[in-house]
């Protein structure tokens, strides 16, 4: 079996179609009995990470730093809005 990775960075609309084409080819692999690994931040809704989870073998969640104040002037995000 392949491993197959996919990374999601973007916002509004193109986040979006990115959701469903992530959705859609999770699903995919799925079918054809093909491990799937998402690399993320935790930067998503839950939702997103719950329609995702039952697809996905693998979440490999990328930690950029633990205190809020310095993630927030080094990513433009509170940690606390990460999954």
């Amino acid at each position: 079996m392949r491993n197959q990775a996919v990374e999601s960075h973007s916002q509004g609309e193109k986040f979006s179609y990115r959701i469903t084409f992530l959705i859609m080819l999770l699903e995919e692999c799925r079918k054809s009995d093909i491990n799937t690994c998402i690399d993320t931040t935790g930067f998503a809704s839950e939702a997103v990470l719950r329609r995702a989870l039952p697809l996905t073998d693998t979440f490999l969640f990328d930690i950029k730093l633990i205190d809020d104040e310095a993630h927030k002037k080094n990513t433009a995000v509170f940690r606390i809005n990460v999954f």
